[in-house]
């Protein structure tokens, strides 16, 4: 069974919802306006970290905040890393399912004399950087270590390209390779819990903020969550 941040925060947010999504796969990926606009830009801002490849015109706003983070990094950063271990975290091919254990993929990462800097894309409104979530970084940051022997330190940074602001701008989210046994039974203690439930097939409800906009047809939380959320567009409307 594989996991990825993604996955393993939807587990962290509601079994249930994960099980419908990833096990019993209920409900398809469906892609929006916004989700089509964040794969484009990545794809634009990879092509241009790699290649040089002009902007698009729906992004040429956001290449000041791409030239300027790049510009203070060394000519060998890498756009879109992948991440694909076995249990054991050795390396296995991305199409390796059945070996896989934990995947995933780092943005940009740049790699100085044991040094490295990992940065995530973020394109949500401008003002969102204080709700940033840096535990992404934080798996990030361990799979390097792991793919990359000679890497001693990293530092992450969510870069919110709507508004050129990176977080943390103090460089308080860093680990060095000490820190990887801590690390690793952290996130693998998340991938056996996931496992562990997946094993007894208990998958319990956990009512939170986004029962709303969960894609359950059948949760007691859902019309709930949406009747609240009715009632507070009601009260803004006014």
């Amino acid at each position: 069974m594989h996991h990825s941040y993604s996955s393993l925060k939807l587990f962290a947010q509601c079994p249930r919802q994960y099980h419908e999504v990833k096990i019993l796969k209920l409900h398809p990926f469906r892609s929006s306006p916004a989700t089509e606009f964040g794969t484009r830009a990545h794809a634009a801002i990879e092509a241009w970290v790699k290649t040089k490849a002009p902007f698009p015109e729906e992004f040429a706003a956001y290449q000041w905040v791409i030239d300027d983070l790049l510009s203070q990094l060394s000519p060998n950063a890498v756009a879109e890393m992948p991440f694909d271990f076995a249990r054991d975290w050795s390396e296995v091919s991305p199409r390796a399912w059945s070996d896989k254990h934990l995947t995933g993929s780092a943005d940009l990462v740049d790699v100085v004399d044991g040094l490295a800097l990992i940065g995530d894309w973020k394109f949500s409104k401008v003002g969102n950087h204080r709700y940033a979530d840096t535990d992404q970084l934080e798996a990030m940051a361990m799979m390097l270590m792991h793919k990359r022997p000679d890497v001693h330190t990293v530092v992450g940074l969510l870069v919110f390209v709507n508004d050129g602001v990176c977080v943390p701008s103090d460089g308080s989210c860093r680990w060095t390779r000490a820190d990887l046994p801590a690390l690793d039974a952290k996130w693998l203690g998340k991938t056996a819990d996931v496992e562990e439930h997946v094993r007894m097939g208990v998958f319990p409800a956990k009512p939170n903020g986004l029962c709303a906009f969960c894609p359950s047809t059948t949760c007691e939380h859902k019309q709930p969550a949406l009747d609240k959320q009715a009632a507070k567009q009601a009260r803004f409307n006014k």
